[in-house]
């Protein structure tokens, strides 16, 4: 868009113009914005995308990341969705004084809130959405099945408790 407005205004100015000395200073001036336009998007591009593979970097080396997988895996292996019915339970879960593992209902809770930063992350153009779709796709719907009974009790009290999440489950879903 910045491109044709600036074509407009050179053409607009370029008919006023006499002398072949100004044409072609305003020539190469609209040549350089242009460079400039282009860069700029390539940069911001190029950030993005750095951006996002920092964070699925992250997520894989994760130490406290993974710890909170495994304790929510252990608990609830896959195939095994959280249900209503678990929910008091999880509730009045303290941390294992054996394994020092925290309560699955905190490890669950960051998880569906890392998934939702990423989410956010997606819908607000800070992380490229299409590597998230090409690596994290079947991840963050499997675990949003797994945890839907929690987010929707979530979701009760506050209907706006991951909310992005949900939205690019149901996107990556239908694709």
């Amino acid at each position: 868009m910045s491109v044709l407005v600036s074509l407009a205004v050179f053409l607009i100015v370029a008919s006023y113009l006499k002398s072949e000395t100004a044409t072609a200073i305003l020539l190469g001036a609209f040549f350089a914005t242009v460079g400039w336009l282009y860069t700029g998007y390539q940069t911001t591009r190029n950030a993005r995308k750095s951006h996002t593979m920092t964070i699925l970097v992250q997520l894989r080396n994760s130490e406290t990341f993974q710890k909170h997988r495994i304790a929510v895996l252990a608990r609830f292996p896959s195939g095994r969705k959280v249900t209503a019915d678990d929910l008091p339970a999880l509730r009045s879960e303290t941390v294992d004084p054996q394994t020092q593992r925290p309560p699955t209902l905190e490890s669950i809770i960051y998880i569906a809130n890392y998934y939702e930063f990423i989410s956010v992350g997606v819908k607000t153009g800070d992380l490229d959405r299409e590597m998230i779709q090409q690596t994290l796709r079947a991840i963050l719907v499997l675990w949003y099945d797994h945890f839907e009974a929690l987010l929707d009790e979530r979701r009760r009290t506050n209907p706006k408790a991951y909310i992005a999440w949900r939205e690019l489950v149901a996107v990556f879903r239908n694709l």
